[in-house]
């Protein structure tokens, strides 16, 4: 089962253990910061923040070790049920996969700015 834990500074380092293990960074310091756990494994990490109805993925990562079981899908899905906005969008990436990833879930290129994903949330 996926539950999210906040992200505290004890637990901080593991945060750099999941962005290490994607060569990902972690550029924004503001918003929501959750570690994304299956049953008592830390198995990825998300960074959000919710902008007048908007809800802003920074970093959505899961571990490599971890990739391919569809841990993202069930991650983002719990992620998507707990957001506060009426729409949910990220940053287009030069990793084709990533891209697919979102757009699997029906995430679409926003028409306002080529790089961003955006997806409207029915409530």
């Amino acid at each position: 089962m996926i539950t999210f834990e906040t992200v505290v500074a004890d637990t901080h380092y593991i945060v750099e253990e999941m962005l290490k293990s994607t060569k990902t960074k972690n550029i924004k310091s503001v918003g929501e910061q959750l570690l994304i756990k299956l049953e008592d494994t830390y198995i990825g990490y998300v960074h959000t923040e919710t902008v007048k109805n908007i809800c802003h993925i920074h970093t959505f990562v899961i571990h490599k070790d971890y990739q391919g079981y569809s841990f993202g899908t069930q991650a983002y899905l719990l992620f998507e049920e707990k957001c506060h906005g009426d729409q949910i969008k990220l940053n287009f990436s030069e990793d084709k996969r990533y891209n697919q990833f979102w757009e699997r879930l029906g995430f679409a290129v926003a028409d306002s700015n080529p790089t961003t994903f955006v997806k409207m949330i029915l409530s």
